[in-house]
């Protein structure tokens, strides 16, 4: 598949259902082995005049490739035919590509005010596809997984034989911050043993502002690998998509970095 402009039209009509309607549709054809049908519920709320819409992607894989991306452009109109709102949602497999035969719920949600004229029609364009190898699988962690073992980053990896030439810890108080720098081989080795023992507990759904915190860790080729921290929650990204997730026996690491971190002078 390529990341050229992949054109697929299904028109998509209004049912009035009460003070909720309902939105249908279905592509007319599979197009590079993707099929999609749609759904909506748009519910208008008299306060803010605003149209609340809540889509719901039937992405279905009828190719023979396993797909890890999907993107693609709903465009609303109202009576009269004009375009009132256009969404361009995407599917991302994050860790678990779409295969052949599979299908997978997508829901995309938004309100709008659509100019005051609600829609009554949509139609849906797919505007790229990648595959498993144009778009490789990222690893999520695991509960259980020890934390160095679940980064995507080989020199974290294997710290444990290949360790660090610095570290340095940053820790944010409301936009203050405290710093450390080390390059102590054996204050190294017992940051490392310490960040070793530290394990995965569970993905969180919490996230608090003004503690932007992180370690960086610069192996002896150069190589730099940050890690972030909300608070004391680990903080990835996997395609632009943010994950976090709770740490077990963290607390030996969160003591040292407490203890060497100070403010700059």
């Amino acid at each position: 598949m390529t990341n050229t402009l992949m054109k697929i039209v299904a028109a998509v009509m209004l049912m009035a259902g009460g003070c909720q309607k309902h939105i249908k549709g279905s592509a007319e054809k599979a197009v590079e082995g993707i099929y999609i049908t749609v759904s909506a519920d748009v519910d208008y709320n008299e306060k803010t005049e605003s149209h609340i819409i809540h889509l719901k992607s039937e992405i279905t894989n009828q190719g023979d490739e396993p797909v890890m991306n999907v993107r693609y452009k709903v465009d609303f109109l109202d009576r009269t035919g004009v375009v009132r709102c256009t969404v361009n949602p995407t599917w991302n497999g994050q860790d678990t590509p779409l295969k052949p035969g599979e299908s997978v719920t997508h829901e995309y949600g938004f309100q709008d005010k659509f100019n005051g004229n609600g829609p009554v029609s949509a139609y849906v364009t797919i505007t790229e596809v990648l595959t498993e190898e144009e778009m490789p699988p990222v690893h999520l962690p695991l509960p259980g997984e020890y934390w160095y073992q679940a980064i995507n980053d080989e020199h974290i990896n294997h710290i444990k034989e290949d360790k660090p030439a610095r570290i340095e810890f940053y820790i944010d108080h409301m936009g203050a911050r405290e710093e450390a720098d080390i390059t102590d081989l054996e204050l190294i080795d017992e940051i490392v043993d310490a960040f070793c023992n530290v394990k995965i507990a569970q993905e969180s759904y919490t996230f608090v502002t003004d503690n932007y915190n992180g370690i960086l860790f610069t192996f002896k080729d150069g190589t730099e690998s940050w890690i972030s921290l909300n608070l004391t929650t680990y903080e990835m990204s996997a395609y632009r998509m943010m994950h976090y997730y709770d740490l077990d026996q963290f607390e030996p690491l969160w003591q040292l970095m407490n203890e060497y971190a100070d403010y700059p002078e």
